[in-house]
């Protein structure tokens, strides 16, 4: 929405996530930056995959009532930490507790499927309208890695988050990657294997 304030991208389920009054702020400025660029580095796709999550999770767990628990520790993380992956666990942590953890799972299986088109259309939109501003400009594209690698929702849990989401970021970076065959001075940097360092939902 930055590129075109009349893209209509995802953001209804849990509106919270996106404010989108604070673009109109930076428009210019970066669209400008757009035009001036020899090189630009991309990293995007990551907010479409878990926001689009974590809002299906939420409305499955019947828990957009503000009042609800689940809700409020969710948000309270967001607007502390301003991660939506931690938002996410402290959802799961609610979720485990009071086992609603089939409920999600099944949710997460179905929301991240769908949520790579989101992503390869909301990906397209963006490096068009960047190769339309500026054809010269070299793109440098980092890819995506499972920060949830190796994720357990305990030490003696057989739920394994990182593994659930991991054919998701496998197929994003793909999509990432094969995306140079229809662009020139497009590049793509692969990040497989970066190091995660949270566990499960007792460590810090």
């Amino acid at each position: 929405e930055i590129h075109d304030p009349d893209y209509q991208t995802w953001h209804d389920t849990f509106p919270t996530l996106v404010d989108t009054s604070v673009l109109d702020q930076y428009r210019d400025a970066y669209l400008e930056g757009i035009d001036k660029a020899d090189l630009l580095t991309i990293n995007l796709g990551s907010n479409d995959v878990v926001s689009y999550s974590f809002g299906k999770t939420i409305s499955a767990l019947e828990s957009s009532d503000n009042d609800n628990p689940l809700y409020k520790a969710a948000k309270e993380t967001l607007d502390k930490t301003g991660d939506i992956g931690a938002a996410m666990l402290k959802l799961l942590s609610g979720a485990n507790t009071i086992g609603k953890m089939p409920v999600v799972l099944a949710t997460l299986t179905n929301s991240l499927r769908s949520s790579i088109n989101t992503f390869k259309q909301n990906f397209n939109a963006c490096i068009n309208d960047i190769y339309e501003r500026n054809p010269d400009v070299t793109v440098v594209v980092v890819g995506l890695y499972n920060a949830f690698s190796g994720f357990v929702l305990s030490e003696d849990s057989s739920v394994n988050l990182g593994m659930l989401i991991q054919p998701t970021v496998n197929s994003m970076n793909l999509f990432l990657k094969y995306t140079a065959n229809h662009h020139r001075d497009y590049l793509f940097a692969d990040t497989t294997g970066t190091e995660t360092y949270i566990t499960n939902l007792s460590d810090d």
